[in-house]
């Protein structure tokens, strides 16, 4: 790792969809650590062993769950960017993403323009993805279409024009 103090740009290692212990569907935490503390600190234990500086922390359609792992993280000085995974009307699977201590009430609001409510079930689908793109970005969000070679949810799949 490069001195974080020296002068010009440096490599960042960053892990850009963690998901929190919360989470669920495939993979859940819950399934594998019997508490949130234990889970952030596997997490954030394996973060540091591979030299992750930087995480964005996602969870369907809700930013509440990933608060402990926020501070957590910063605790660990890992910085943590807070977000959300949203599908788009035509079942695309994205990740919004936005700056290290955005608030989670802007995060919800941000929710909401998409078409759906905070916390709202897995698997809900909202604004059509361009809506989603112009929105989220308008907000200072990077959207990430995630997996997008995987088949029915990802952008490269089932799409024509």
């Amino acid at each position: 790792m490069t001195d974080p103090n020296a002068p010009g740009a440096r490599w960042v290692r960053a892990a850009l969809q963690v998901n929190p212990y919360m989470y669920e569907g495939k993979n859940a935490p819950s399934a594998t650590f019997d508490t949130e503390s234990e889970y952030n600190t596997a997490m954030l234990d394996a973060c540091v062993a591979q030299g992750i500086e930087l995480i964005a922390i996602t969870d369907h359609w809700k930013v509440d769950s990933a608060l402990r792992l926020i501070a957590d993280a910063a605790g660990r000085g890992i910085v943590a960017l807070p977000g959300f995974e949203a599908n788009s009307d035509e079942g695309i699977h994205i990740l919004v993403i936005f700056d290290a201590g955005t608030d989670a009430a802007t995060i919800n609001a941000a929710i909401g323009a998409c078409g759906v409510s905070p916390g709202c079930a897995n698997g809900t689908t909202g604004a059509p993805f361009a809506t989603i793109l112009e929105k989220m970005t308008a907000q200072g969000a990077l959207v990430i279409p995630a997996h997008v070679n995987i088949a029915n949810s990802g952008l490269l799949t089932g799409r024509g024009g």
